[in-house]
């Protein structure tokens, strides 16, 4: 392929672009965590398809008792409904969308989530510590002082000895709630 371009003696002269990156430096970046918005009830199925194309992805599940007709089940739930995370270069972030069920990609290149958020994630449904939170509820701001979320502002849920926090993933505006002792925590 030959286009034109400004030759370093100022004159128009057919310069080979093959071989050369033309993307924007900022899309050129290294890969990282973004949020993907999926059908409701589409969070495996995207997640399979992720697996089968290779694209490296992160879909949050926690354990949830469940009471069926007959008797209980332990179901295995996505922690974030309708989201799951990739980690990509912004650049390629159509091999995601073209994938049937995601919806759109939140935010912009610079929406990224921490790669430190994603492990506190995993460490903390590791632990069982996680849980969907589906309504806010009033509330005291706080601080967690120490721990996987160290540093964490939210919404304090209930105040007995193990304290329910609601946290929000930022960029991201998902809130789940964190279980932890009312010593660990500081009011804003």
């Amino acid at each position: 392929m030959l286009e034109l371009f400004l030759h370093p003696q100022n004159s128009l002269q057919p310069v080979p672009t093959s071989g050369i990156d033309l993307t924007p430096h900022s899309l050129r970046s290294e890969a990282a965590w973004f949020a993907a918005h999926v059908r409701s009830k589409h969070e495996f199925t995207v997640a399979e398809q992720l697996s089968a194309k290779g694209i490296e992805h992160y879909l949050p599940l926690y354990h949830s008792l469940r009471q069926w007709s007959d008797r209980k089940v332990w179901l295995d739930l996505p922690l974030f409904p309708c989201y799951l995370f990739v980690r990509i270069n912004w650049a390629d972030r159509l091999n995601v969308l073209n994938i049937p069920g995601v919806l759109s990609m939140l935010g912009s290149a610079h929406s990224r989530v921490d790669e430190e958020t994603i492990e506190s994630i995993r460490q903390a449904i590791k632990l069982n510590l996680v849980e969907p939170c589906r309504k806010l509820e009033a509330g005291d701001t706080v601080k967690i002082l120490s721990g996987l979320f160290e540093g964490t502002e939210g919404t304090l849920l209930c105040s007995t000895t193990s304290a329910r926090i609601v946290i929000y993933v930022r960029d991201f505006s998902q809130p789940f709630v964190v279980r932890t002792a009312l010593t660990n925590l500081q009011k804003i």
